[in-house]
């Protein structure tokens, strides 16, 4: 196998991997949307009660981001692949979420005091998804990282950008 038809499999399989991630980011991000569509969302800041249905729709929010950024890796499978958008983006969106995580997590506790015990257990399932989808963005940035290093030993003329 030349090096850059091992150059072109690399770029293959991380775009296979960022589709992937994609789709289940944007999955998650519909789950948290079912459990905020659930709760109420009026906030009344005199209160000083937590409105759940507002903190999910966050957390949909920051996944749906997380999601786009994925999507905008898969989309260039066309284009030359730039390795260093890779690093970047994967770092940046392991780093949301494992925040998503952390906020999926407190306000499944702030859930344990209502009676919205159907959707406390809805994102209670969610929160070991986003944990593997943290660890596999992590992998795709080690894969990134690998065939990065693998493009600068093979061809003398690479240059990231």
């Amino acid at each position: 196998m030349s090096a850059q038809t091992s150059i072109q499999a690399k770029h293959a399989e991380l775009i296979k991997l960022a589709t992937q991630l994609w789709a289940r980011t944007a999955s998650a991000a519909g789950i948290a949307g079912d459990v905020a569509q659930a709760l109420p969302t009026e906030f009344e800041p005199e209160s000083l009660k937590t409105n759940l249905g507002l903190c999910c729709r966050l957390l949909q929010w920051a996944l749906l981001d997380t999601s786009s950024a994925l999507e905008a890796l898969k989309a260039r499978q066309t284009a030359k692949l730039h390795i260093d958008n890779y690093v970047v983006t994967c770092e940046q969106q392991h780093e949301r979420l494992r925040a998503c995580l952390a906020v999926a997590m407190a306000i499944g506790e702030l859930m344990r005091h209502t009676d919205f015990d159907d959707q406390r257990l809805v994102l209670a399932g969610l929160m070991p998804d986003l944990d593997e989808l943290a660890a596999l963005v992590r992998a795709l940035k080690e894969r990134a990282v690998a065939s990065r290093a693998g493009a600068a030993t093979n061809s003398p003329g690479y240059v990231s950008q």
